[in-house]
C-alpha cells in the first residue's frame, strides 16, 4: 500500500512538473505576441504617452554548471557571481514602469548590438502604431549603458538620450547655480554647460554628498587598515615578507576597495626579494573630495530643456530602478536552477510578466496617492492572515474553522485603492470524524 502510494505522488508531482514545463514552452514561443498585447493594452488602459523609455540590463546567476545552455556564459557580474554561469535580460520600460520589451541574452552579452537590435524593434513597432511620429521617444540609460559607442549609436537611430556622464568636465562651473529642488533632506542646484550639439548638467546634491562624505571615511578607514595589518606582517616573526606575496595582497586588498584604492600612491621598499616598508598616500586631495563631493554630471542630447526638466527626466531611472530591484528579489529572477535554454528564458519571462502585475499594481495606489515601496507593501500586508481554529463538539467529532483575521487600517486603505474585498476569502468549515 505505501509504496502503490509514493507511486502515485511520485506520477502526480512529475505530470504537474511537467504541466508547468508545457506552459513556459509555450509563453517563450508566443513571447513577443504575448507582449505586443500587454502593451497595446496597457497603454490604451492607462493612456501611456511613452515619450520616455528607459533601457537596462540586469544579470542573473545559474546553479548549476551550465553545460547544457548555449546562453549561459560567465561574465561580470554585480552581485559579485562571477564564479557560476550567467544570463543576461535586457528590458524596455516606459517612464511609468510598464515593460514594452525584453530578451534573455547570453551572459556576455555585447550592449551595443542588444541596444541596437532594441531600438529597431522599438522603432518599427512605434512606426506601425503611429505612421506620421514627429518625433522618437528620449532613452534613458544608467552610466554603464552609457558609452559614447552607444550613445552615438541612439543618436543615429533618431532617438534622444539621457544618462550620468562617465566622464567629467576638466573644470567645476564657478557661476551661481539654479537650484531645481529643496527639501528636508537639502536642496539640490544644477548649472548648464552646453556643447556641441548636447548639454552637461552640473549637480549638486546635499543629502548625496552627506552620504558620499560617510563612504569615503568609511572606506579610507578600511583600506588604510588593510594596509596597516600587510605592513605590520613585515615586523612580525611568521608575517609575509616576500615581495611577490606583499604585492600580491596589495592587489587584493585594492580589489576589494577599488573605489578608494585609485586615489592612493602605495610604495613598497625592496631587498633581495624581500618586502621592507610600506608607505602610501593620497595622490590629489582635490581630486578625493571631488570623487564623493555629492556632485554629478547629466549628459543629454535633449538641448531644448532647462536644468530642472532635465533633472527631472534622469530622476525617472531612479524611481523605476527602485521597482526594478523588486524584479530580482521578490519576483524570483535569482537564481535560475533550470538547465536548458527554453527553460531558462521561459523563468525570465515568466518573472517579466509578473512584473507588469506589479507595475499596474503601483500605478493604481500611485493614482491614489500610495507611493510605498515594494517591499514594504509586501511585509505589511503579509500581517493580514487567515488561521484555522479547531474544537470538538459533543459528538466526538472535530471541527476546523479557517478564517480571515479583521484588516488593519493599512490593509484597508491598500484594499480599497485597488478595489478590492476587506476580506476576499469566506470562513471554511470542515469537519473531521
Amino acid at each position: 500500500m505505501g509504496q502503490c502510494m509514493w507511486r502515485w505522488v511520485a506520477q502526480s508531482s512529475w505530470r504537474f512538473t511537467n504541466a508547468l514545463y508545457r506552459l513556459s514552452d509555450e509563453l517563450v514561443r508566443h513571447r513577443e505576441e504575448i507582449e505586443n498585447r500587454l502593451a497595446q493594452r496597457e497603454r490604451a488602459v492607462f493612456s501611456l504617452g511613452e515619450k520616455i523609455i528607459l533601457y537596462d540590463l540586469t544579470n542573473t546567476y545559474l546553479t548549476g554548471r551550465g553545460h547544457e545552455s548555449k546562453l549561459a556564459h560567465r561574465g561580470h557580474s554585480k552581485e559579485k557571481r562571477d564564479d557560476r554561469p550567467l544570463l543576461t535580460l535586457a528590458l524596455v520600460v516606459d517612464e511609468d514602469g510598464f515593460p514594452k520589451k525584453s530578451r534573455v541574452l547570453p551572459g556576455n552579452a555585447s550592449e551595443p548590438d542588444s541596444l541596437k537590435d532594441f531600438l529597431e524593434a522599438y522603432k518599427s513597432d512605434l512606426s506601425r502604431r503611429q505612421p506620421l511620429f514627429a518625433q522618437l521617444p528620449t532613452v534613458v540609460i544608467d552610466a554603464g549603458v552609457g558609452t559614447g559607442d552607444n550613445l552615438k549609436l541612439i543618436r543615429g537611430e533618431g532617438f534622444h538620450y539621457v544618462t550620468v556622464s562617465r566622464s567629467r568636465p576638466a573644470e567645476i562651473p564657478a557661476e551661481a547655480l539654479v537650484e531645481i529642488k529643496s527639501g528636508k533632506d537639502g536642496a539640490i542646484k544644477a548649472r548648464r554647460l552646453d556643447g556641441d550639439g548636447e548639454v552637461i548638467l552640473y549637480c549638486e546634491s546635499e543629502a548625496r554628498a552627506r552620504k558620499e562624505a560617510s563612504m569615503k571615511t568609511r572606506f579610507q578607514q578600511h583600506f588604510e587598515a588593510g594596509l596597516e595589518a600587510i605592513a605590520g606582517s613585515l615586523q612580525k616573526k611568521r608575517g609575509h615578507k616576500s615581495y611577490g606575496r606583499v604585492m600580491e595582497r596589495i592587489g587584493r586588498l585594492r580589489e576589494r576597495y577599488p573605489t578608494i584604492a585609485r586615489f592612493y600612491n602605495i610604495e613598497v621598499s625592496e631587498e633581495t626579494g624581500r618586502a621592507t616598508q610600506i608607505k602610501w598616500s593620497v595622490d590629489s586631495e582635490k581630486a578625493l573630495e571631488a570623487r564623493f563631493s555629492g556632485a554629478y554630471y547629466i549628459r543629454s542630447s535633449r538641448t531644448d530643456l532647462a536644468e530642472k526638466e532635465l533633472w527631472s527626466l534622469y530622476m525617472m531611472l531612479g524611481e523605476v530602478e527602485e521597482s526594478f530591484r523588486c524584479l530580482k528579489s521578490e519576483l524570483g529572477l535569482r537564481p535560475v536552477y533550470h538547465r536548458k535554454d527554453p527553460r531558462q528564458e521561459g523563468h525570465l519571462f515568466i518573472t517579466v510578466l509578473a512584473y507588469h502585475l506589479l507595475a499596474t499594481i503601483q500605478r493604481e495606489l500611485k493614482g491614489k496617492g500610495i507611493a510605498h515601496r515594494w517591499s514594504t507593501l509586501r511585509t505589511r500586508l503579509s500581517t493580514h492572515m487567515r488561521a484555522t481554529a479547531s474544537v470538538t463538539n459533543e459528538k466526538g467529532e472535530r471541527i476546523y474553522l479557517r478564517q480571515t483575521g479583521d484588516p488593519e487600517p493599512f490593509h484597508l486603505e491598500i484594499y480599497r485603492a485597488l478595489r478590492l474585498p476587506p476580506n476576499p476569502l469566506k470562513t471554511k468549515r470542515m469537519k473531521k470524524m
